[in-house]
C-alpha cells in the first residue's frame, strides 16, 4: 500500500508541476519563452546557443521544431520532469541520510521524507509584502519557477553534491564515483556552470580540513577533478564572452566581461538589502544557531554552508558589464546552492526530531513555524507568477 501510494505521489509532484509550467507559460512572460526565442534567433543564423544541453533538449523534444509555440509547450512539459527529477534527487538524499538496519523504521518513516521532499522543492524566502512586494528578486532565491537553464540544472547539481560527499567520506578511491563527479560536472558545465562557482572552492576546502595531508591519493583526485572542471569552464568562457558567437543576440558594441561591484544587483532591486538577506535563510540560520553544538562537527553541514557562502560572495560582489549587468546572471549559483543548504539543514533538523523522543520544546516548534513559513510562501510564489503574470 505505502509503494502504491508512492507513485501515486510522485505522479501528482510531476503532474502538478506540468500544470504550474503550463500556466505560467500561458499566462506571463518569463525566461522560458525568452530562452525559446534565443534557440530561434541562433538557428536562423545556422548556430546554437551555448552552454547547449537545455536548449538542445528542448529541439530534440520539439521534433526539431523552430515554432515558438511548440517550443514553449515543450518547455512545459522538460521542465515539469526536471522538477520532477529534483524532487526525486532530494527524496533518494533523504532516503540515503537514513540509513539503518532496521528496515521498519524506513518503512515507517518513508511517507514523511516524501511530504519533507514536496516542500522543499517549494520553498521560497519568507514573504513579508513589506518593504516590497517582490517574493523573488532582491531576495536569495531557493526555488525558481522561471528561469529554464537553472530549473533544468538543478537535480544534475544537487547529483553532483551528493557524488561528492560520497568522495569526502570514502576512505578508498572508487572510479565509478569519480566517473559520476567529472561525468555531473560536463553535465553542469552543458547546461549553466553557475553551480561549479561555489561548488569548487568548497570541494577543495573541505578535502584539505578533512584529509590533513600534503600528499595522498586523494589528493591528486581532487586535483585532477578541479582541473578538468576549469578547462571545461574556460572553454565555455570562451565562447560567450570572448568569441562572436553571441553576436546576434547583443550588439557588436557590448562586450560584456565579469568586474567587481558590490551588492550592484541587490541595490537594484531589494529595497532594504539586509532584511531580504535574513527572510532568505531564516530556517537554516536558526537552526544553526539553535543546534550548533550538534551540527558543528557534521561534513555536510559544513560543507553545504561554505558551498553557499562562495555563491553569496560570488553573486554580491561580482556582476557583467554591458549589456546584461542587471540581468544577475552571476546570482544563479546562489539558488543552487541556497536549495542544498535548505535541503541539508531540514535533513538535520529531521533527523534530531526523529532521535529525540520529546521533541516538544520552544526551538522545535520555533524552526517548525520558520519552515512553514518557506514553504507557504513557496506555494504562494507560482500562484503569484500566474495570476499577474509577473515572476518578480
Amino acid at each position: 500500500m505505502r509503494i502504491k501510494l508512492t507513485y501515486i505521489l510522485g505522479f501528482l509532484v510531476l503532474l502538478c508541476n506540468i500544470i504550474i509550467f503550463f500556466l505560467i507559460v500561458r499566462n506571463s512572460r518569463t525566461d522560458i519563452q525568452s530562452h525559446n526565442l534565443i534557440l530561434i534567433t541562433q538557428l536562423e543564423n545556422n548556430t546554437f546557443p551555448i552552454p547547449p544541453l537545455y536548449y538542445f533538449s528542448v529541439y530534440l523534444c520539439s521534433g526539431f521544431s523552430n515554432n515558438i509555440v511548440v517550443l514553449n509547450y515543450t518547455s512545459v512539459v522538460v521542465l515539469g520532469f526536471s522538477v520532477f527529477f529534483k524532487y526525486i534527487t532530494t527524496k533518494k538524499y533523504l532516503l540515503k541520510s537514513f540509513i539503518t538496519d532496521d528496515k521498519n523504521y524506513l518503512n515507517k518513516n518513508v511517507l514523511l521524507f516524501i511530504f519533507i521532499a514536496i516542500s522543499l522543492i517549494f520553498i521560497q524566502p519568507i514573504f513579508l509584502n513589506y518593504p516590497s512586494s517582490r517574493v523573488y528578486l532582491g531576495k536569495l532565491g531557493i526555488n525558481v519557477w522561471h528561469n529554464s537553464t537553472v530549473i533544468f540544472v538543478m537535480p544534475f547539481a544537487i547529483l553532483l553534491y551528493m557524488e561528492s560527499v560520497y568522495f569526502l567520506k570514502s576512505e578508498k578511491i572508487n572510479a565509478k564515483n569519480i566517473f559520476l563527479i567529472l561525468l555531473l560536472i560536463l553535465i553542469n558545465v552543458l547546461i549553466k556552470p553557475s553551480f561549479l562557482f561555489c561548488f569548487l572552492p568548497a570541494f577543495i576546502l573541505i578535502h584539505l580540513i578533512k584529509e590533513k595531508k600534503i600528499i595522498s591519493q586523494k589528493n591528486m583526485y581532487v586535483i585532477l577533478i578541479v582541473s578538468i572542471a576549469l578547462l571545461l569552464i574556460f572553454l565555455e568562457y570562451y565562447f560567450i564572452y570572448l568569441s562572436n558567437h553571441n553576436q546576434f543576440l547583443y550588439p557588436k558594441d557590448s562586450k560584456s566581461s565579469i568586474i567587481f561591484k558590490p551588492f550592484h544587483i541587490f541595490q537594484v532591486y531589494s529595497k532594504n538589502i539586509p532584511l531580504d538577506m535574513f527572510v532568505s535563510v531564516v530556517f537554516p540560520l536558526f537552526f544553526i544557531i539553535l543546534f550548533f553544538k550538534e551540527i558543528k562537527h557534521h561534513l555536510e553541514a559544513q560543507y553545504s554552508t561554505l558551498m553557499f557562502l562562495f555563491a553569496f560572495l560570488i553573486g554580491v560582489l561580482f556582476v557583467e558589464s554591458g549589456a546584461r549587468m542587471s540581468h544577475g546572471n552571476l546570482t544563479w549559483q546562489i539558488i543552487i546552492a541556497n536549495y542544498i543548504f535548505f535541503m541539508v539543514h531540514t535533513t538535520l533538523f529531521l533527523q534530531i526530531i526523529l532521535q529525540h523522543k520529546k521533541p516538544y520544546s520552544i526551538k522545535y516548534f520555533l524552526l517548525s513555524g520558520f519552515y512553514l513559513m518557506h514553504f507557504l510562501s513557496g506555494v504562494y510564489y507560482p500562484y503569484k507568477i500566474i495570476s499577474t503574470g509577473i515572476y518578480h
